[in-house]
């Protein structure tokens, strides 16, 4: 049986759940999800679990995204990027790469971000984007995001690329509008890549036309915490049952791995309980 986690370079005009379907279909499983959802205009890494890789999924390391947008200049839409109907139209003022960097560093560090309506965030039991097409408008509360670089890609008379690494939740279309914002004028994405989710690149994905099970990665090698290689059968066993284990450790977190026919396997996430006592987390395997 197919288990572990796929890097999917994600297709423009595509949802994140399509290629969890087609995902499904192509391993003959109905246990498959992704970490991180991304919009249909936009493209890049897209991580799936499958099967018993959907219990690891939120181990992943994921607090920090990297990004490529385009930004357009002189028009809002309803929705922050190009699928929306344009609301506003304002001129765009002459500005220099001085004036950009000087906008890039005011929105760097911790700030706060209210999110788009159209977004799959859950409000009062509904989808925002749901109120959204409906035209019910409602009040968003603003979250904590952080910028940890912004990066000038190229700009023109009407158009700013950029890279971002950003905090998880944070809404790239709302930054951009924001950016409009300090240079005076308003703006909506034209396009958006995710290039990496935390020091996991885009460069190890492939087309979902292109995977098969080979491609398939057994989430030891995606996630962070610090290994431990258990051997004895006894102990073994103790993990599976969710007993407590006396470690010798000083991470507060760590990953139990055990060898099952020659694969290197995740058996469980445990954290530290009080001094030396770790109790578990999570079963994985």
């Amino acid at each position: 049986m197919a288990n572990g986690f796929l890097l999917i370079d994600k297709k423009i005009g595509v949802t994140s759940r399509s290629v969890d379907n087609k995902i499904q279909r192509l391993f003959l499983t109905k246990k498959v999800g992704h970490l991180g959802t991304l919009d249909p205009f936009a493209s890049g890494l897209l991580i799936v679990a499958v099967d018993k890789g959907c219990k690891s999924l939120p181990y992943i390391d994921d607090s920090f995204k990297t990004y490529e947008a385009s930004l357009f200049l002189g028009q809002k839409t309803d929705s922050g990027d190009l699928t929306g109907q344009i609301i506003e139209e304002k001129d765009v003022p002459n500005f220099n790469i001085n004036d950009v960097e000087k906008v890039f560093n005011s929105l760097l560090g911790e700030s706060e971000q209210i999110p788009p309506m159209a977004s799959a965030i859950h409000l009062n039991g509904d989808r925002l984007y749901d109120l959204h097409r409906k035209g019910i408008k409602a009040d968003i509360p603003a979250r904590k995001i952080f910028i940890k670089e912004l990066k000038i890609i190229k700009i023109s008379a009407k158009q700013v690329d950029f890279s971002v690494i950003c905090s998880k939740g944070t809404y790239v279309r709302t930054l951009g509008e924001e950016i409009a914002n300090r240079l005076n004028t308003v703006g909506h994405l034209i396009s958006l890549r995710r290039t990496a989710i935390g020091d996991i690149d885009i460069n190890k994905s492939k087309d979902i036309d292109e995977i098969n099970e080979n491609d398939l990665i057994s989430p030891t090698d995606l996630i962070s915490y610090k290994r431990i290689i258990v051997e004895d059968e006894g102990l073994i066993k103790d993990i599976q049952n969710g007993k407590n284990i006396s470690l010798q450790e000083k991470e507060d977190r760590v990953l139990f791995c055990y060898y099952l026919n020659g694969e290197l396997l995740p058996l469980a996430v445990y954290n530290r309980y009080k001094e030396k006592t770790y109790s578990i987390l999570r079963g994985l395997w």
